[in-house]
């Protein structure tokens, strides 16, 4: 613990006294964002006593009275709910029943510091689990319908038979949604410039391919249930990058079997495409041809990068069936 030393009016000789200091300098939001963390994991309650002491063990947060008017002013709010103790008791704190709209505050109202933590909240991944999962999902199914009409009119153009949608994306919706806030958060708000930039960089790598002579999506890419599928993974990649936390469990999501069936969907090589997807990441430059000259020695080279993207074209857009 640290102290400052200050001179106290009225003391006699001279003499300082000693005060404990505030603490570190936290940004806006952070304190109850931590404290709300605590209680999410932990749904069934937990008493304010314990939540003060991982405060001070985790964030070296010691502020009693600070946060006791954390506790208040997130239970105003709707964030939590308290039950009143027994007789020399203290304060039992619980999750508030919280509707659409407070859930949405969760992701604008709090620092970026504290929203991968909550995200991860016992309470929170249930919340996703009831409400946010079944609402992504029947959005899913209004793109079913979309898709059906696109192929209906793709096929007047003679580009069929067409693959079936894969039956089991409800469930890889569900594991994605589960792990990757930014489809939880895109409920709530608009997706970041990060997901807008590697989606730009996706198309650019499209273009390129196809100069070379080659296409490295299927026809199916250009679909709504395709565009869709694409989506998802694009901000799966960006979370796995700013969630450090997530990027072991996202990475094995995307590489495990049954991802890489619904990726085949609309991706030829699912792996080529989301190994170049994640070092493109970041990049500011959408320069592809430049972006392949830059790949140091450990990576693949300018020649493999071409290959990788340079393969026959799809019958499909030739015309010529799956």
């Amino acid at each position: 613990m640290t102290y400052t030393r200050e001179r106290t009016q009225g003391i006699k000789n001279g003499r300082f006294a000693v005060k404990k200091s505030p603490g570190p300098k936290n940004p806006p939001g952070f304190t109850a964002g931590q404290i709300l963390t605590v209680v999410y994991n932990n749904p069934a309650g937990i008493d304010e006593p314990t939540i003060r002491a991982i405060l001070k063990d985790d964030f070296d947060i010691r502020e009693k009275k600070g946060v006791s008017n954390h506790l208040s002013n997130l239970l105003n709010e709707g964030y939590l709910h308290k039950i009143a103790p027994p007789p020399g008791g203290s304060n039992i704190w619980q999750p508030g029943n919280m509707g659409r709209e407070n859930f949405c505050k969760l992701w604008t109202n709090f620092p970026d510091e504290v929203k991968e933590p909550l995200f991860s909240s016992a309470h929170v991944q249930e919340l996703i689990k009831l409400n946010i999962v079944p609402s992504v999902i029947e959005d899913f199914r209004l793109i079913e319908i979309a898709n059906k009409k696109w192929e209906k009119a793709a096929r007047k153009l003679g580009h069929s038979p067409f693959k079936k949608i894969p039956s089991d994306i409800p469930k890889f919706i569900e594991r994605a949604c589960e792990m990757a806030p930014s489809l939880t958060f895109a409920k709530c708000q608009a997706p970041s410039r990060e997901i807008w930039l590697l989606d730009s960089i996706t198309y650019d790598l499209l273009a390129y391919s196809r100069i070379n002579g080659g296409d490295i999506v299927t026809a199916r890419f250009l679909s709504p249930v395709g565009n869709y599928i694409h989506g998802m993974v694009i901000s799966l990649i960006v979370d796995m990058n700013l969630y450090p936390n997530k990027q072991q469990s996202i990475s094995g999501f995307l590489q495990d079997s049954e991802t890489k069936q619904i990726l085949s969907f609309i991706f030829k090589r699912p792996d080529e495409v989301l190994h170049i997807l994640q070092r493109a990441r970041g990049h500011q430059n959408l320069d592809v041809a430049r972006y392949c000259e830059d790949m140091d020695a450990t990576n693949p080279t300018d020649e493999e990068i071409v290959s990788m993207l340079s393969f026959p074209a799809d019958e499909v857009l030739q015309g010529r069936g799956a």
